[in-house]
């Protein structure tokens, strides 16, 4: 229940906020130039310590100075110990392009992240998402893998949060807006 809850949550905040800012911001609007809007369920993911189930949500774009923007959340409730969860603090890159799979962006950034054993984020860990719009381009079912990575200088895999390999979105969708891929 809690799940599904936090999923329509984060669909509907996806939604307003593409709704909304979709658009080339005006001169002396708030608004943002978007590239990208995400959210859903994995069930029964990969990742790469066992398999489980997660939410995220993410969204990413440009104001109107040409600055980077977004954000990205992931979720993953482990069984007799709580759960795991990644929240964007920066976003420092962008990427959008055409592969076998289908259209595909690539976000990285820096998180906080927020594991069994401590209620304290610990910051300035590195996460990299790829998502893939295929619902829109070849009739199958878009797909996301995200990583989050401790600070430098280790580089250490979070294995409970990290996904070990593309996996299917349940219980939501991604767009990547057709402006983003010219």
């Amino acid at each position: 229940m809690l799940r599904g809850t936090i999923l329509a949550v984060s669909m509907v905040l996806a939604v307003f906020t593409l709704t909304g800012t979709a658009a080339v911001a005006e001169a002396g609007d708030k608004g943002m130039t978007m590239v990208a809007v995400g959210g859903g369920s994995l069930d029964e993911a990969m990742f790469i310590n066992n398999s489980g189930d997660a939410t995220f949500s993410f969204f990413c774009g440009y104001d109107k100075r040409g600055n980077l923007k977004g954000n990205f959340f992931a979720k993953r409730l482990i069984p007799d110990a709580g759960f795991v969860s990644v929240k964007s603090t920066e976003i420092t890159d962008i990427q959008v392009g055409t592969d076998a799979i289908g259209p595909w962006v690539m976000v990285t950034g820096l998180a906080d992240f927020m594991p069994t054993w401590s209620n304290q984020h610990h910051p300035s860990h590195r996460f990299t998402l790829i998502a893939w719009d295929i619902d829109g381009y070849d009739e199958g079912v878009d797909m996301i893998w995200f990583q989050v990575q401790r600070p430098y200088p280790d580089d250490y895999v979070r294995p409970a949060i990290s996904l070990l390999e593309e996996w299917e979105v349940a219980g939501g969708n991604i767009m990547i807006m057709p402006n983003a891929l010219e």
